[in-house]
């Protein structure tokens, strides 16, 4: 019999991730596995155009029958519990999401109620130490502080043939200035970049340990020839590399959820005196290890 894992596509937007992860699955039973999957979206971001949940779940009706799709696909605010029950995933992989969330610790936390105990999540995102920006493609866009400012570096580059807008003149029509307020609006909005320092000790403080691999298809692209005949998802571990790699490229964070949680001497005090669930946040104490 083939052992079920629950998977969590973090973020689904329009579903490439969430159809990658399905067409896997038709391979993983020579294996001895299969994947139940699940998705979920916030209404900030696709969750609120009219349509896109109907749309989706229709799809993949058609692509992939037997499911019910209106069940494994939930959507709600970014600001509340994630609809999923506790515990009740084996791995959660996000897709360039972590620097649209506004609100890290309180996604680090859900993310860690959902995971099962030693599960594990991945989530590929640009940090901020990354050189190119890379939803305009404009070298340290995300650096350049005030909108006036980092307009008129848009423009700049985007001159120099630096960035994006080559390719959104010739497949929009779009023109310079509306390319330039475009992204100044974007990145004000909609795009939170962080260290990937403190993306990993948020995820340590929801209790998950970290590592940082790099995906095999980066080294293809960067060693071409030399990477030929590495396999599908194979990934490189670069934790003492990162601060490097983070420049270049987009990068891949990997989380296990601890099988025990830490509390501080201060921390079990003040739950006790508490009387909390087990597992709930001591008032007052966010150290490190309690938080």
């Amino acid at each position: 019999e083939r052992r079920t894992i629950r998977v969590l596509d973090v973020g689904c937007g329009r579903g490439g991730l969430l159809r990658d992860l399905l067409e896997w699955n038709e391979s993983l039973g020579s294996e001895g596995y299969r994947l139940e999957v699940y998705a979920s979206e916030v209404f900030e971001h696709r969750g609120a155009e009219p349509g896109f949940f109907e749309k989706l779940t229709e799809d993949l009706k058609n692509d992939f029958p037997g499911v019910d799709w209106s069940d494994r696909i939930r959507l709600a605010d970014a600001s509340s519990d994630w609809p999923f029950e506790e515990s009740y995933f084996d791995l959660a992989i996000s897709n360039q999401v972590i620097e649209h969330v506004e609100d890290l610790r309180h996604f680090m936390r859900e993310l860690g109620r959902v995971l099962a105990l030693g599960g594990v999540a991945l989530h590929f995102y640009p940090s901020l130490e990354i050189w190119v920006e890379p939803h305009s493609g404009v070298p340290f866009a995300h650096h350049v502080g005030g909108d006036k400012k980092r307009r008129a570096w848009i423009k700049r580059c985007s001159k120099w043939r630096l960035g994006k807008f080559s390719k959104y003149k010739r497949e929009r029509g779009t023109n310079l200035d509306g390319f330039a307020d475009e992204f100044v609006n974007y990145l004000s909005r909609y795009v939170s970049f962080r260290s990937y320092a403190r993306v990993a000790e948020l995820g340590e403080r929801a209790g998950m340990d970290i590592s940082h691999v790099a995906g095999i298809n980066l080294m293809v692209r960067w060693l071409g020839f030399l990477g030929k005949g590495v396999k599908p998802f194979e990934t490189w571990e670069t934790s003492g590399l990162t601060p490097f790699l983070s420049r270049l490229s987009p990068i891949l964070l990997r989380q296990r959820k601890r099988k025990t949680l830490a509390r501080c001497a201060e921390g079990l005090a003040k739950e006790s005196l508490k009387g909390g669930l087990p597992g709930e946040l001591p008032a007052g104490c966010n150290c490190k290890v309690c938080l």
